[in-house]
Order: C-alpha cells, then structure tokens, then sequence
C-alpha cells in the first residue's frame, strides 16, 4: 500500500515538475498591482441641509450627497454657537471614488478660529482640538456622487477644492513574459530529466 502511494505521488510529481520554470515566469508577470491616480477635481461652492438633516456639498459640476459623517457637518452648520462663514476646509480633502465612479469616502478637516470665549465650547461641545491660532476638527466622510440638482444651496463663505482618486489596476509585463518565454521553456527542457530524477530518488526512497 505504501508503495502504491508512493507510486502515484511520484506520477503527479512527474506530471507537475516539468515546466516549473515556465509557470513560475507566466505566475510573476500575469499579475498587476494596483495605482492611485488622480480621477477629478471639482470646487465646492455650497451646501444644503435637507429637512432629515442630509448634507450635501454642492460643487461647480455635480452634488455630492454625505452618507457618512454628515450628521457631524449638520451639526456644526446648524449650531447656535458657530456662525457658518467662520468655518472652513483646511487643504483641499483627498477622497477615493470606488470603480462605479460612484461613491467615494476620505476626511476633511474643518477650522475654525478660536477665542477665549468659543474655545472650550469648541473643545467640549463639538470634540475640536485647539491651539493658539485655530481649532480643528476631522472628519470621516464618505457619500454618493450625483448631477448637480441642488437649488437650494447655501454658500460657503470660503469654497474649498476637492480631489479625486481611483486605484487602478496596472497590468503585469506581458512584453517581459513574451521575451523571456524561449529561456524558460529551454530551461525546463534541460532540466526535465533533473525534475524527473528528484522524482525518482523520491519513490526510491520508499
């Protein structure tokens, strides 16, 4: 019985080892690997707050409807304590859109300036933190992008710039694949009786 396994094993193997060097080539330059690239840019003017407190940043070419973090927005746009045009986006917020060009998540970190009045509301109320110049806040966001729609917006008193990102798939070196294809196939015509060989002493051994 022993034997016969042995047997069968060094049948697979005899089976599967000749041609290691060209699968290993076709393996390591099929793949791809995956790259950032800027996909857009747009310039955030406004916003509007719907009547179940949904938030969406109206921009120069479309409307972007914040599914998540945008009760933390309307929260600060709604406030009492901050008035709207005090607040702004440091930087313009880098964001990634999915493959559907569809939905997209990032952070955005909101300022606003800071006084010895406002300075432990904003801290205690409202989870900024705070410095001697300015108080920030970040915030993960993520939401759905739409043609622009919105009527009635509310300008922002300092518009802000967005980027958009897209990871995209890099293909492998086919041109690498093609090139080396002769050297792996003649290697492994050499080196099929060694592969056979390793078999063998490898059912001898039983």
């Amino acid at each position: 019985m022993k034997r016969c396994f042995s047997f069968i094993l060094l049948i697979l193997m005899m089976g599967t080892l000749p041609g290691c060097n060209t699968y290993l080539l076709l393996k390591s330059t099929s793949g791809g690997s995956s790259e950032k690239k800027q996909w857009s840019k747009d310039n955030i003017t406004g916003f509007s707050v719907s009547t179940k407190n949904e938030v969406t940043f109206v921009g120069k070419y479309f409307d972007y409807l914040i599914v998540k973090g945008g009760g933390e927005i309307a929260q600060l746009l709604n406030s009492q304590d901050i008035k709207p045009d005090e607040l702004g986006i440091e930087g313009a917020p880098k964001f990634i859109i999915d493959d559907t060009a569809r939905t997209f998540d990032g952070k955005v970190n909101v300022t606003a300036p800071v006084t010895q009045k406002n300075r432990n509301l904003l801290i205690n109320n409202y989870s900024f933190r705070c410095n001697q110049d300015k108080c920030s806040k970040i915030i993960d966001i993520s939401g759905t992008l739409h043609e622009k729609a919105t009527d009635n917006e509310i300008k922002f008193q300092h518009p802000f710039d967005v980027v958009f990102y897209q990871y995209q798939t890099v293909s492998g070196h086919p041109g690498v694949a093609k090139a080396l294809m002769p050297v792996a196939i003649t290697l492994d015509i050499i080196t099929a009786p060694v592969q056979l060989l390793a078999g063998a002493l490898v059912y001898s051994d039983y």
